[in-house]
């Protein structure tokens, strides 16, 4: 059996490295604010231009809005009346019972 040299081994790491990162680069949604059951309702500015999309982490969760929204409009969570919660994306309001909830960037 032949010897890798230490070159090779070393051109095999930088290719490794460098020539595979794009693949590793490659980005998905991106959660940007959540709101906790019975924590304090908070929100920010869209960080970017693009989709976000509302999601429950609650017992029957899952997707429940998807807005387009231009960078540094209101996005994530106002206080609600009597138990409940406000998604907030630019303009519109969603009313919630309040639980976990989070905003993603797709």
């Amino acid at each position: 059996m032949r010897a890798i040299s230490r070159h090779a081994m070393l051109g095999i790491a930088l290719v490794l490295l460098f020539g595979g990162g794009a693949c590793v680069t490659s980005r998905g949604p991106t959660k940007v604010t959540q709101h906790m059951a019975g924590s304090a309702a908070t929100y920010i500015e869209a960080p970017d231009d693009g989709t976000y999309e509302l999601f429950s982490t609650s017992l029957g969760g899952g997707r429940k809005a998807v807005y387009d929204l231009a960078k540094g409009d209101h996005l994530g969570f106002r206080p609600g009346d009597n138990g409940k919660i406000i998604a907030v994306a630019g303009p519109d309001e969603i009313e919630l019972l309040d639980g976990n909830y989070y905003w993603q960037k797709r």
